[in-house]
């Protein structure tokens, strides 16, 4: 039922004239008659009885008129409900983040979002690069948080902000004493790589600054294997003596105890924080969050 037809009907029971409502409702007679043969149909009982002028309503036209206010109440607040969620301000959304973006800034952006969107139901889930991507590309998840813009399957990518790198290096090394670290400075050094199908935009970025610099990292021990490592444990590799490691610096401010970070130089590498969803999803929640993280400051 629309709201509109109710209140034409509501104009009309107050005028008891057909003439009149038309004219207090700036349409011409004919289609206010009209609109109410329409509101009949709906409710499918004859709320006018014509036979008679002026005219009378009928026994379902009085009980109408007398649930009018609460009808028109009830129907504004789903129009209401219905307009929120094709405005993305109702529903649900399932966003996934790589590990090491919890100790960025979107988990307090995140809970920025979700405060100033109550009616929308969040789902944050903590996922590899990978899964995230195959669950975004198959919409089982909405929206993924990430570092790399690489894959094999079609997505939208908004960059959300450029995340600097630092080198983690065991307490007591040589490097320590130096307020900055450059690439050529490490060309003796065993790093700890995460595999590159997890974060290949990295992977890359490292190998060709060494590359450039006129090395190659080791190639003993470059790879960290393990399944579902991340950041963090590179960290933990670093002081237990395996080598060196480049982070983003959101994670380089957690405290752990014997390693020390410095700033990388010549080159820096930069590399953005985006975020990613299927261009088959229409669930409008995403649109909202996307321009919610880009319209603000979260490195």
């Amino acid at each position: 039922m629309e709201t509109r037809r109710l209140e034409y009907f509501l104009t009309l029971a107050k005028e008891r004239s057909f003439r009149r409502a038309a004219r207090s409702l700036f349409i011409s007679q004919p289609a206010l008659s009209q609109q109410i043969q329409r509101l009949e149909q709906e409710i499918g009982a004859i709320l006018i009885d014509r036979s008679v002028t002026p005219f009378e309503l009928t026994e379902a036209g009085r009980a109408l008129l007398d649930n009018s206010n609460r009808i028109l109440e009830e129907l504004r607040q789903i129009e209401g409900v219905a307009s929120r969620a094709r405005e993305g301000l109702v529903g649900k959304l399932r966003v996934g983040i790589a590990p090491s973006l919890m100790y960025s800034g979107l988990p307090d952006l995140i809970r920025k979002f979700r405060a100033s969107h109550p009616d929308v139901h969040f789902t944050l889930l903590r996922e590899e690069t990978s899964t995230i991507l195959e669950l975004v590309h198959q919409q089982r998840m909405d929206v993924g948080l990430l570092f790399s813009q690489r894959t094999s399957v079609p997505l939208e990518w908004q960059k959300l902000y450029d995340d600097s790198f630092v080198v983690v290096l065991p307490e007591g090394h040589a490097l320590t004493g130096r307020p900055a670290v450059g690439i050529a400075d490490l060309a003796s050094e065993t790093f700890m790589l995460l595999q590159r199908r997890g974060v290949p935009d990295l992977h890359d970025a490292i190998i060709s600054a060494c590359a450039n610099a006129g090395f190659s990292p080791r190639s003993k021990d470059v790879e960290f294997q393990a399944e579902g490592a991340g950041f963090v444990d590179q960290i933990g590799l670093v002081a237990a003596g395996f080598g060196i490691a480049l982070i983003p610096a959101a994670v380089a401010t957690l405290t752990i105890r014997g390693v020390v970070y410095r700033p990388l130089v010549k080159p820096s590498i930069m590399l953005p924080t985006s975020a990613c969803w299927s261009v088959e999803n229409k669930n409008p929640s995403i649109s909202r969050f996307i321009e919610f993280c880009s319209s603000r400051e979260t490195a």
